[in-house]
């Protein structure tokens, strides 16, 4: 994490495998800010396992994403993002992740 409380990228992907999202995040209060940066290399890195079909992969990267905070805007893209992982839905994540690999 940065000294302006955002997070970084190894915040999503923590090193200590028994950590789960939620537990220790708490209530919505007590989340971390996400990064835009580290936010936008975790929507690269579930476009990559989207394209693989990796669902585990995919549910674990999200699964740590559900500890911080988004803004507004951001908060229903990954809500969406969520949905259509959990059904799954390949294409409808192609799209909603198509915002990132176009520079946007």
């Amino acid at each position: 994490m940065r000294d302006d409380g955002t997070a970084t990228n190894s915040d999503f992907f923590p090193a200590d495998a028994s950590w789960h999202c939620g537990k220790k995040a708490g209530n919505a209060q007590r989340k971390k800010s996400a990064a835009n940066a580290a936010l936008k290399e975790a929507y690269e890195a579930i476009g990559e396992m989207t394209a693989s079909f990796d669902y585990d992969s995919v549910q674990y990267v999200l699964e740590n994403l559900a500890g911080y905070r988004f803004p507004a805007e951001e908060s229903v893209r990954y809500q969406a993002i969520r949905h259509a992982a959990r059904i799954p839905d390949w294409e409808k994540l192609t799209s909603l992740l198509a915002k990132d690999r176009k520079g946007d």
